[in-house]
């Protein structure tokens, strides 16, 4: 069956009205239009694809809402009436089918996706007139970036459509949903395409873009999900033994200008700096400081939980490189304000932008930030996990420890070293290091879920309406149901 999907998935997009009701009053900016692609081969298109990793419902407000307001790792922030339609339901667990933000995220990642197909057509017609180190180049980065698209919507929905080529029929909307077994054969077939022909590194010109080590790590996380541990291991060590990442980068640097694309970054969304923009990135923005004056720097949202705050051992100076407190002098000598009627008192700070960037803009809003997307250490622990499935304690357990070694920093009074054989115990610690190392980096709530431990850590944090067998997963919007003469079938539940 030819692979088709609706309209409204690539075309007339606008941002919801049901978005963050304050934050979508701005003008979205940090992305490629039309006008600035360069012309000639494929390059138009390349551009464009990687231009759609930043639309708004792939990696803005929608995506916050989706991978972290749900954990118990986070709380809505902001205002209490602030996203009251937007974000209120992801904290609360009473998403609905007709929920704005959860339509913009479904709808931008099919965007994106057919931006990735349309590389792979445009390779296809201009074969004749480019290398072959280019055409399959092209392919490879394009099946890496649908890969990794359809990773994050077989997470967030289960199956979904199976869309795999260009979309040509405006007029066909009776697609019906693959199963999520047909999703992940696609997402490896993508990702051990790429991982056979990207190179393990890349030029100054054209850094951001993915590795072979890229692929490898995603593919490492993809059969994490699926307990395939010695697949996911053996992916894990590939990345590892390839020589070419470190954990070199001090902890407190990582979410940095300085920390961006280090030996740590196995892959991270490349945003724009330009100072004629007074708007940084979306991604950053809505999760800033919320203040006055100067210091009114976004809206607040996905605010760390006191389930995180008390989770760090005790010492662990990762909690201050996470963590902004109210009152706190940040790392640039600013203070985190105070102020009536925004009741949380905890920001992300590993949004916390340097200042000198709003001063560049002209505007208390100028952030630029990439987006971390998969970090060595999480590799490592991916390692760890999957070595301590398949009975590798000491594999395990080295994995485990280079992780708490950078994060120690050579104070050997904190954060000891973890010599649990036990495997039930073991899995705990490394369970535990994950929501550590990785705090506010958009893997808890898929990591408790798949886990099985949802409903129990959802439900200590006072996220009592989570539903076991319903809210693992987020309601196929309704407009989509209702566009595809009800083929497309709902989520159980909702």
């Amino acid at each position: 069956m030819k692979k088709k999907v609706y309209t409204v998935l690539i075309a007339a997009l606008t941002l919801l009205v049901l978005g963050c009701e304050d934050f979508l009053d701005r003008k979205p900016l940090g992305r490629y239009t039309t006008e600035t692609y360069p012309t000639g081969g494929l390059t138009q298109f390349i551009y464009g694809m990687y231009s759609d990793l930043r639309l708004y419902g792939v990696h803005a407000w929608p995506y916050v809402g989706v991978v972290s307001i749900r954990s118990d790792d986070a709380d809505k922030g902001s205002t209490p009436t602030d996203g009251a339609q937007s974000q209120a339901p992801y904290d609360d667990f009473t998403l609905l089918p007709n929920h704005g933000l959860t339509l913009t995220f479904y709808r931008d990642n099919y965007r994106a996706i057919n931006k990735c197909n349309v590389v792979l057509q445009q390779s296809d017609s201009l074969r004749s007139e480019i290398s072959e180190e280019e055409y399959n180049m092209a392919r490879a980065e394009a099946r890496f970036v649908r890969g990794y698209l359809y990773f994050n919507l077989v997470r967030a929905f289960g199956g979904v459509p199976k869309v795999d080529d260009l979309i040509t029929d405006s007029d066909n909307f009776n697609v019906p949903r693959a199963s999520k077994e047909e999703i992940y054969t696609l997402i490896e077939q993508d990702l051990l395409y790429a991982a056979g022909i990207l190179p393990p590194t890349w030029g100054a010109a054209f850094i951001g873009r993915p590795t072979r080590g890229s692929a490898q790590g995603l593919l490492a996380k993809v059969y994490l999900y699926q307990q395939r541990w010695a697949e996911s291991l053996q992916m894990s060590q590939n990345v590892i033994a390839s020589g070419f990442y470190n954990l070199n980068t001090p902890y407190n640097v990582i979410f940095t200008e300085a920390g961006e694309n280090t030996s740590e970054s196995v892959f991270e969304i490349q945003a724009i700096r330009n100072e004629s923009y007074n708007f940084g990135i979306e991604y950053v923005v809505g999760q800033g400081i919320r203040g006055t004056g100067a210091m009114d720097l976004g809206w607040g949202f996905n605010s760390p939980s006191v389930q995180l705050v008390n989770a760090y051992e005790s010492g662990d100076p990762r909690q201050d490189h996470t963590i902004l407190f109210q009152g706190e002098v940040t790392p640039y000598g600013e203070i985190v304000p105070p102020l009536d009627g925004v009741p949380n008192v905890r920001y992300n700070q590993k949004v916390y932008t340097n200042p000198t960037y709003r001063a560049a803009a002209g505007s208390r809003f100028g952030h630029w930030m990439n987006v971390r997307i998969l970090r060595y250490a999480d590799v490592l622990l991916m390692a760890a996990e999957a070595a301590n499935e398949l009975n590798q304690t000491s594999n395990a357990l080295d994995y485990l420890e280079q992780v708490r070694a950078r994060a120690r920093g050579g104070n050997a009074s904190v954060l000891p070293q973890i010599t649990e054989t036990n495997q039930a115990l073991l899995r705990d610690h490394i369970r535990h290091e994950r929501r550590i190392e990785l705090a506010m980096e958009h893997e808890r709530f898929f990591d408790i879920v798949r886990w099985g431990i949802a409903e129990t850590v959802l439900h200590a944090a006072g996220k009592t309406n989570f539903v076991v067998g319903k809210h693992e997963l987020l309601p196929i919007p309704q407009e989509e149901i209702d566009r595809s003469d009800g083929v497309l079938i709902q989520n159980p539940g909702y």
